[in-house]
């Protein structure tokens, strides 16, 4: 009688130490007793759906942030990069490489201040921030920082 007692408060643990060695994936199989320990089976499942969830989330908010820091790094590179090649002898290059990079340097702390901002607002609210771009200027904006790293493109 005992074991029958147990059983579920067994198969909770195994599920727990199944967790910590195969991922946040596993479940405690659904009891249907409806009894306490079927609620809170039930309870710790929905627990695990959500705590995944969120992880799942954690991690594409880190691989979008990386995203969008790298861009701003990699046209910073590049006229980085040009001005090594041929911006030290030309003040022309030299201007517009440096105030590209300057600009990206400002998007990158843009970025970095609107992250600090998604995590305060997630803290106080879980409402969606929503921002208006101009769209056109933005697009002029890329052609222009990449007319100045590439001079050989035309815009």
């Amino acid at each position: 009688m005992s074991k029958q007692l147990l059983t579920p408060i067994q198969s909770l643990a195994e599920t727990i130490q199944n967790i910590k060695t195969r991922g946040l994936h596993e479940r405690v199989r659904p009891m249907n007793n409806n009894d306490e320990l079927s609620r809170l089976a039930q309870h710790f499942n929905d627990m695990m759906d959500q705590l995944e969830a969120a992880f799942q989330q954690q991690k594409q908010f880190v691989e979008d942030a990386s995203h969008e820091l790298r861009t701003p790094l990699t046209i910073m590179k590049g006229h980085l990069s040009l001005l090594q090649r041929w911006g030290k002898d030309d003040p022309l290059v030299l201007n517009i490489s440096l105030e590209a990079a300057l600009q990206e340097f400002k998007r990158m702390e843009g970025i970095v201040q609107e992250l600090l901002e998604l995590t305060r607002a997630e803290n106080q609210s879980s409402t969606a921030l929503r921002e208006s771009v101009a769209l056109r200027s933005f697009i002029q904006y890329t052609l222009n920082r990449f007319a100045a790293a590439h001079p050989s493109l035309q815009v």
